[in-house]
């Protein structure tokens, strides 16, 4: 069974009566291997070098296919695409002997869309029910948590895994994902908060201090 809060929009984000609308309480997310060993289980007939390599081998898919124009479907799962942005971009050119640089704008692929497959969150309803976890209507643009729960909440994380992501942060938080990030840097700063960061770019993470 899973818990959800009621949410609303805030004053000046709808011209309307503030809008309600249920939000799942998120409390971690399967890394790689916790899902292949989800899948074993559902499959028997799989295995951890079978899954990884259909795994890798759609990535490729993706990765070779969608910028090609095309969209990607998996029955029971979806639709992919490709999301595209402006990106601003800096390049050398030789003027009069010497080099000058000139900036323009070039498109670059912003994120993969899933459009998920009607089938499979009919299956989720039929199997699944959901409980309201509190009474309180919890206002956007506030936090569910206070700074020291949400800390609370990291470090009970951190005795289960070894390590928490931006992105389980925000969700285990129930925080947007630029706040989580903002607040992470705070904490890593405070040597009293028991975070620190380890790793860089996109392989970056937050382990107990």
């Amino acid at each position: 069974m899973g818990s959800y809060k009621i949410k609303e929009m805030s004053a000046g984000m709808t011209n309307s009566e503030r809008k309600q609308f249920p939000v799942q309480e998120v409390y971690s997310m399967f890394d790689n291997e916790t899902t292949m060993e989800w899948m074993e289980k559902y499959n028997p007939m799989l295995n951890r070098g079978l899954i990884s390599s259909v795994f890798e081998a759609l990535s490729k898919v993706l990765v070779n296919v969608l910028p090609e124009g095309h969209t990607v479907k998996i029955d029971g799962l979806g639709v992919f695409s490709l999301s595209l942005e402006f990106c601003n971009s800096k390049t050398e050119e030789p003027t009069d002997g010497q080099k000058q640089v000139r900036e323009y704008r070039r498109v670059q692929a912003k994120s993969i869309n899933l459009k998920v497959d009607r089938m499979l969150v009919d299956e989720i309803n039929e199997m699944s029910t959901f409980e309201r976890n509190g009474s309180e209507v919890v206002t956007m643009g506030q936090h569910t948590y206070t700074l020291q729960q949400r800390i609370e909440r990291a470090l009970a994380h951190l005795e289960k895994h070894r390590y928490i992501t931006l992105t389980e942060y925000a969700n285990l938080n129930q925080m947007s994902r630029t706040s989580a990030s903002v607040e992470l840097k705070q904490l890593v700063a405070d040597p009293s908060s028991g975070i620190k960061a380890n790793g860089s770019g996109t392989h970056k993470v937050w382990v107990k201090a």
